[in-house]
């Protein structure tokens, strides 16, 4: 357990480091038998959200549900706490002060505390290169699979013929297959690929 609160994410640690390590570091305590913020009273807030006032008046199963939302909300909040304060003491700052005025913004699992981290831009800082690199990634993948979708047949050149499912009209240009066919028709619609978490690193 100590192991586990003295864990923190280091100034040359990334995003997807820092989370993969916390997993880990939650595993090895589950394993030996240990829990995460299932104390009566965090149980007891959980069983009044769905219309319970204590765990005497809970089923055996509602109670269950009850520590699993408590652990998984606690180990969210200790995450985000235990993130890099210099990329993200301001993000932290925010959250908490959002709570004070009534706007309760803490993530509510571990992943989307993963998710807070890794798309947060501080507002004193310009993107990190990292940042921009995996979103300029998950365009260019968008690009990619759209185009595996809509080629069209071959024509005169490296693809002629109907062109990119009535996108770039024309085709690749034709003969010596070098440039693109001019004009553009309306593209085809795209379909979103699933988003993998990318390891990003914000500066």
């Amino acid at each position: 357990m100590e192991a586990f609160y003295n864990f923190k994410q280091g100034d040359r640690m990334s995003n997807g480091a820092f989370f993969s390590r916390f997993k880990s570091a939650v595993d090895q305590v589950e394993a030996l038998g240990g829990e995460f913020g299932q104390e009566t009273s965090r149980v007891n807030e959980q069983l009044m959200h769905i219309g319970i006032d204590s765990t005497t008046k809970a089923s055996t199963q509602q109670i269950r549900e009850a520590q699993q939302v408590a652990q998984n909300e606690y180990l969210a909040t200790y995450l985000l706490t235990k993130a890099n304060p210099k990329k993200f003491g301001s993000l932290i700052a925010d959250v908490q002060n959002q709570y004070i005025r009534g706007h309760d913004q803490y993530p509510k699992t571990i992943t989307s505390t993963y998710e807070m981290i890794v798309y947060y831009v501080n507002p004193n800082k310009t993107a990190s290169l990292d940042t921009q690199d995996n979103r300029l990634a998950f365009v260019q993948n968008q690009e990619h699979n759209n185009d595996h979708t809509n080629d069209g047949g071959p024509g005169g050149g490296d693809r002629g013929g109907s062109g990119r499912g009535g996108g770039r009209g024309g085709g690749r240009g034709a003969g010596n297959n070098t440039g693109r066919g001019t004009g553009r028709g309306r593209p085809a619609n795209r379909e979103q690929p699933n988003v993998v978490e990318g390891d990003n690193n914000n500066s």
